[in-house]
């Protein structure tokens, strides 16, 4: 019984972790962004963070996050392309109000 239990629990908190960590993963990424001035490196590492989360868990949190990395690059001086590249990258996750 004990070994149910204590499989169901750890099976639980696998997932919970799995589900948010594309969550953390933006969140960190856009806390960076924030933290020092935008150059074309650092929006593109913002891009290939968001490529790997692959997807944006549903909570608020995580989308506002989205959409200030998105502010972020978008009124810096990166290259149009890559504002473009961050934009379609964001709206294919579902991100919206972009």
């Amino acid at each position: 019984m004990f070994g149910n239990f204590f499989f169901l629990a750890v099976l639980l908190l696998a997932t919970v972790y799995m589900y948010s960590k594309p969550g953390m993963m933006i969140k960190r990424a856009t806390r960076t962004l924030a933290s020092r001035e935008v150059t074309e490196e650092r929006a593109a590492d913002y891009l290939k963070t968001l490529k790997e989360a692959k997807r944006v868990p549903n909570y608020k949190e995580y989308w506002n996050s989205c959409k200030v990395g998105y502010e972020l690059i978008n009124s810096s001086q990166v290259s149009p392309e890559l504002k473009e590249q961050v934009k379609q990258t964001m709206l294919g996750m579902g991100v919206s109000g972009i």
